[in-house]
């Protein structure tokens, strides 16, 4: 993988691919909030225990995929 370079696809999928392959210094992520506000996509009209499995699943493969000493900056309300 080149160096500085932002990877973009459907989340899951490409994390789980990129699993003991790599390690990253630096991962950005805006998960839906929960709240039901209207993005116009069903991305944030989860009930609450989906909503819960969606974001514990991505945090576990964002732990994996994060270098010991890198830094995880996630946007949330």
């Amino acid at each position: 993988m080149d160096w500085n370079k932002t990877i973009c696809g459907d989340n899951l999928p490409l994390m789980n691919s990129l699993v003991g392959e790599y390690k990253f210094d630096l991962i950005l992520t805006d998960p839906p909030y929960g709240v039901g506000k209207d993005f116009g996509n069903n991305s944030d009209k989860l009930v609450k225990t989906d909503f819960l499995t969606f974001i514990r699943l991505r945090t576990e493969l964002l732990g994996r995929l994060l270098e010991v000493n890198g830094s995880l900056l996630c946007f949330a309300s």
